[in-house]
């Protein structure tokens, strides 16, 4: 399995991403970002074109998951001021 968090946008200027199977014409999920884990979760779509073969909706949503996860950790992490001369460890 191999994921994509920023394939591109939609027509809508939504950013997408994707979770693909590994190996020759394997498929995978879309899915849009949005505000809510909810949300981004409700918004994975199965390929049209290239269907998954063996990757199941749950692997992906877990996938998913994880990616948003980390999202909004980095978003949390840059609203942490940190103090001019000090570092984390200080």
């Amino acid at each position: 399995m191999w994921t994509a968090k920023n394939q591109g946008t939609t027509q809508h200027e939504k950013a997408f991403g994707y979770v693909g199977e590994s190996g020759d014409n394997g498929g995978g999920y879309f899915f849009t970002w949005h505000p809510t884990l909810a949300e981004t979760i409700d918004s994975i779509t199965e390929d049209e074109i290239d269907r998954p073969r063996r990757l199941r909706r749950e692997t992906a949503e877990r996938a998913v998951r994880r990616m948003w996860r980390e999202e909004a950790q980095k978003e949390w992490n840059s609203l942490i001021p940190v103090e001019k001369g000090k570092s984390d460890g200080a």
